[in-house]
């Protein structure tokens, strides 16, 4: 046995060589992240005195409903339009002394936070040790959008993001299961996730999404308003919240800057009804190129698929009318992690950040908008830019070839290894 000296002297030896195999890049990277995420939480923490309408008309009067009428015990109750998931945090406020104002934009604010830390995770499965990860971590953090729509707003779009990327990221990994149950969480959230929807289309013909992995969708939604069922909620009117959402609003435009910003001041009457179709055939085209437009050789990159997700969720809310100013808030998400696997097209950041902070401002901050028209047509040109990413893909021989779990147990079962190939060089080149 040995002595105490003896043990002391090897757990210093031990220390020591670790203290000189510690590279200092990462102490460097390390307060990095720190420094970033210390910035982020300030700039949001900054704007909390802001008092926004969406605040002082819906949320706090829904937190005043379920503090007078038992918290948790009233979220099956009839006194909002959202689904019951954003209930349930509101209902543990209540037994809280967090102000309502605060909970809501902390709570906000840290989901952004974990939505910059899949963007991470995004970029870490094809460039790994390489500088982009890292950036894209704390673009996303930093975005301006992002630290409104928290800090300023109190709105919850990060949050259903939050799941939408992480669901992309598990299915990236290969797992489907995971990828639907993770996206049934955020379409319980918000409407707003069925952006993602024609992705997980494209994913199906593709043959990279088993059909049976999207019964997780409707399963985790009825999962998530059962408590609100056990709270005396009605079942059959909590499962269609959002057919009583869709018809709310009726102008052509809420002040997103997309095709229908041309037709401001238009009778919403005829075009309304049948813009939402004309969206639809929109939508189908570019689903068409995603699925067809390829090479018969190509196979799906973790490149490719990114660049796809980016168009569904940039495609859906750019052609549908009713659409309000901060829905491009889950492309702008998806944009900085394509625009990061395309260095050339690095751009696209600046150009949708500029055009979605303009369209937010004038709600949050009373500022007059620019001619919206105007930047709607920067908006196309940033949506033809990622086509054309699209299209670079199609034609590239790198990327890593995106083989989904299912697939590896098939090839298994009959004695086919999938390689995964990666051009080294090029994951070599860009640090």
């Amino acid at each position: 046995m040995a002595s105490l000296p003896e043990k002391i002297r090897k757990k210093t030896s031990e220390c020591f060589r670790a203290i000189r195999q510690f590279n200092h890049q990462d102490l460097l990277k390390g307060a990095f992240v720190i420094a970033v995420v210390i910035c982020g939480a300030l700039a949001r923490i900054k704007l909390f005195p802001n008092d926004s309408g969406d605040l002082s008309r819906f949320v706090i009067p829904w937190y005043e409903y379920l503090r007078d009428n038992g918290g948790f015990r009233a979220v099956g109750n009839e006194f909002g339009d959202y689904t019951p998931m954003y209930y349930y945090f509101l209902a543990f406020l209540t037994y809280t002394e967090i102000p309502v104002k605060v909970g809501v934009k902390v709570f906000s604010g840290i989901f952004e936070l974990i939505c910059a830390v899949y963007i991470k995770r995004i970029l870490d499965i094809e460039y790994r040790g390489t500088s982009r990860p890292l950036l894209g971590f704390a673009i996303a953090s930093m975005l301006p959008t992002a630290i409104t729509n928290s800090g300023a707003w109190g709105q919850c779009d990060g949050i259903y993001t939050c799941f939408v990327v992480m669901s992309l990221y598990y299915f990236l990994k290969g797992r489907d299961l995971v990828s639907m149950g993770v996206f049934g969480v955020a379409l319980s959230l918000k409407l707003q996730a069925i952006f993602f929807i024609p992705f997980i289309g494209v994913m199906v013909m593709r043959r990279k999404l088993r059909l049976r992995s999207l019964l997780m969708i409707p399963a985790v939604y009825i999962v998530s308003i059962l408590p609100a069922v056990f709270a005396g909620g009605n079942f059959f009117r909590l499962l269609t919240v959002y057919t009583r959402q869709s018809g709310q609003y009726h102008s052509l435009n809420m002040a997103l800057p997309n095709v229908w910003s041309l037709l401001d001041g238009v009778d919403p009457g005829l075009l309304g009804s049948s813009g939402i179709f004309f969206a639809g055939g929109a939508t189908l085209i570019i689903m068409y190129y995603c699925v067809f437009g390829a090479p018969d050789n190509y196979k799906l990159t973790v490149r490719g698929a990114v660049v796809i997700a980016v168009l569904s969720c940039f495609t859906v809310p750019y052609f549908l009318p009713h659409m309000h100013e901060r829905y491009y808030f889950c492309s702008d998400m998806l944009v900085l992690a394509a625009a990061l696997c395309f260095p050339q097209r690095i751009w696209l950041i600046a150009s949708t950040q500029i055009c979605s902070f303009i369209a937010v401002a004038g709600n949050i901050f009373g500022k007059e908008r620019f001619d919206m028209r105007i930047v709607a047509m920067i908006e196309t040109v940033s949506l033809v830019a990622v086509l054309l990413s699209l299209r670079d893909e199609y034609n590239s021989t790198e990327g890593r070839e995106l083989v989904m779990r299912f697939e590896k147990r098939k090839s298994l079962k009959k004695g086919v290894k999938h390689k995964n190939p990666v051009n080294k060089s090029r994951t070599a080149k860009h640090r």
